[in-house]
């Protein structure tokens, strides 16, 4: 019998299984090794740049940290290496980027640029970013239009005090391995006395501005060391950082202050009330009605800088200080001033027969002397830019807010009252208008405090109400003016008068407060130069003005004392400053330190840090 084939093919298709599975074997190794070869050099490759860029952000602190040696004053001289085996080249770009400072004048509104430089850069390559020194600080590119900060510049600001060395470069423009750093010659830019730029900084705006490419790095750093101010022009690669005095806003004294440099005279035309200053105060007082005069207590003082004339019937319940001179255009009996009489000037009366004594319960004296305060300009114009801005205003979150920026009073509108709440308000168009009998203002305070801005607009309040509900505060900040007329009422229950704050600029119309037939419950704080009018009239709280102040007939400013306690202004929306120093540097040629090699390169170090200065 011939044998069965099967054995044979059984056979010949183990050997084929054999040989598939060596071929496969070889392929999974070859494509594992391929792998590891590909893979592992991407590893090897991706490990080198990190371990390069690390080297490179290492020699770049330590130009830093060499650099600010020779700025402290510790070194004339200092030499950094960047390494042999670096990647890429450094190079000094002179022209990269500028600083300038400005400080402005808010009552004038002239500008001074006290110093506009360019920086300077020393730059390297690494990996997909650009790692730049400039301005005493590293920064590193981050992908297209962004940057970042690897070490803080040479710039300080602790409290109200910025103190801002400004660190240039020059020298060769291709660094080699190493550098030499030294510093050339360093002049005082602030304070400087020849200049008429002193400490503390008084009614100034200061603004630091950066063009770099690296201005996002230095605008994070900017606003990591202060509270606001920081604003970004994209376009042109720039960040400006804006801080503003707010020293020298003295507290509020008396009923009536009036300050400052304007022309005219204080006068007090009184009526046939008996007291045309008196006080309350506000705290220990409940009740809804206004205080009446059993609630007055001592202290309702004047404190002016300009010349006092007193007229027709006339009763001041305090004292009156005065830098200027006092006439008593009155009899002895139509005036009664129950506290101390303080002069600065001569005393007039209205017969030779009469005295101080006739006038005066307590002294009088020849010793009167009162300051100017300064401007809030800077203020009022920071609360207007900002809440213009829709951004930071809440006028859409309101209905009652027409798209105009104006109150929705008309008809389709809200009707006759108005109510807002806590958050910020600019209003244009037609102004801050209330004109009828009908019409309610409720600003409630409940849930915060209330800003309300008005660019070139009148707040005016005609025959209408405006009543502050909660505990909160409403601050008003005008550059026109305020109307309160024809039996308007302002205020609030308790007749709290630190809840309603009206500030107007030195922009502010000629009688930037007038008030007639109505009764006020807040503080007024007005510019130096004005006039201002009280007539028909009783003003829970305080006015603080300058320039020409005329309280008349059948009109009272009623102090509420508690107003002692209060600050003038809750606080800009700009970072404060009240001490600058800023130094700045006169570089010359720089030459290659003897003894280095035909590679090494040196950069004049062009400013020298600035130790914080504490003027105070």
């Amino acid at each position: 019998m011939t044998p069965s084939p099967v054995p044979t093919i059984v056979a010949r298709v183990r050997a084929q299984s054999s040989m598939i599975g060596l071929v496969l074997v070889f392929g999974i190794v070859l494509a594992g090794t391929i792998a590891v070869v590909v893979l592992g050099a991407g590893a090897i490759e991706e490990s080198q740049e990190r371990v390069s860029q690390e080297r490179t952000e290492k020699a770049m602190t330590q130009f830093d940290s060499k650099a600010a040696l020779v700025a402290l004053g510790s070194s004339n001289t200092q030499q950094v290496s960047f390494g042999a085996d670096r990647r890429g080249s450094y190079d000094l770009e002179e022209d990269s980027g500028w600083l300038r400072v400005t400080i402005e004048n808010q009552s004038s509104g002239d500008t001074t640029i006290l110093l506009n430089e360019t920086l300077g850069a020393v730059t390297t390559e690494s990996a997909n970013s650009t790692l730049a020194y400039q301005g005493g600080g590293v920064w590193r590119t981050a992908g297209e239009d962004s940057s970042v900060m690897l070490s803080p510049p040479e710039f300080h600001y602790r409290g109200d005090t910025l103190t801002l060395p400004v660190v240039t470069l020059s020298g060769e423009s291709s660094l080699g391995d190493r550098a030499s750093i030294s510093h050339e010659k360093t002049i005082q830019k602030y304070p400087n006395a020849s200049a008429d730029l002193a400490n503390p900084v008084q009614n100034r705006k200061v603004t630091v501005t950066v063009q770099s490419e690296y201005y996002q790095g230095w605008g994070f750093y900017f606003e990591t060391r202060t509270e606001g101010g920081v604003s970004y022009d994209h376009g042109n690669k720039r960040v400006n950082l804006t801080l503003i005095d707010t020293n020298g806003h003295r507290p509020i004294t008396a009923g009536l202050g009036v300050f400052g440099g304007g022309s005219g005279e204080v006068e007090i035309k009184g009526g046939n009330w008996d007291d045309a200053l008196a006080s309350y105060n506000s705290t220990a007082y409940t009740g809804t009605s206004a205080p009446g005069s059993g609630d007055f207590a001592f202290g309702g003082d004047i404190v002016t800088n300009h010349d006092l004339k007193f007229s027709a019937q006339v009763g001041i319940d305090g004292n009156v200080t005065t830098s200027g001179s006092v006439e008593f255009a009155t009899s002895g009996n139509n005036l009664d001033i129950e506290g101390y009489l303080a002069h600065g000037g001569n005393l007039t009366f209205n017969s030779p027969s009469d005295s101080c004594s006739d006038f005066v319960t307590e002294w009088c004296n020849g010793n009167g002397s009162v300051e100017s305060r300064d401007s809030i300009d800077a203020e009022v114009n920071d609360k207007i830019d900002t809440y213009e801005s829709d951004s930071n205003n809440n006028n859409d979150g309101n209905s009652c807010i027409n798209a105009a920026d104006g109150l929705r009073w008309e008809t389709g509108g809200c009707g006759t009252e108005i109510t807002l709440t806590a958050g910020n308000y600019f209003v244009n168009n037609s102004g801050f208008q209330a004109s009828d009998s009908s019409y309610k203002l409720i600003l409630n305070t409940t849930d915060g405090d209330i800003d309300i801005a008005l660019d070139e607009r009148t707040f005016q309040i005609q025959n209408a109400e405006v009543e502050v509900v909660g505990n909160g505060t409403v601050e008003v900040y005008s550059t026109k003016r305020y109307q309160i007329q024809n039996n308007a009422k302002l205020w609030n229950e308790g007749w709290d008068a630190d809840q309603l704050w009206l500030y107007c600029s030195s922009t502010c119309d000629s009688t930037p407060l007038e008030v007639q037939n109505s009764d006020v419950n807040a503080v007024f704080y007005g510019p130096e130069t004005s006039q201002t009018q009280i007539e028909e009239s009783d003003f829970y709280g305080a006015v603080a003005t300058g320039g020409q102040v005329q309280v008349k007939t059948n009109s009272r400013i009623i102090f509420d004392t508690q107003l002692e306690s209060q600050n003038v202004l809750s606080g800009p929306t700009l970072p404060s400053v009240s001490y600058l120093a800023v130094d700045y540097p006169i570089g010359g040629p720089a030459t290659r330190p003897p003894g280095h090699r035909t590679s090494d390169r040196s950069i004049s170090w062009a400013v020298t840090y600035s130790r914080e200065k504490e003027s105070r």
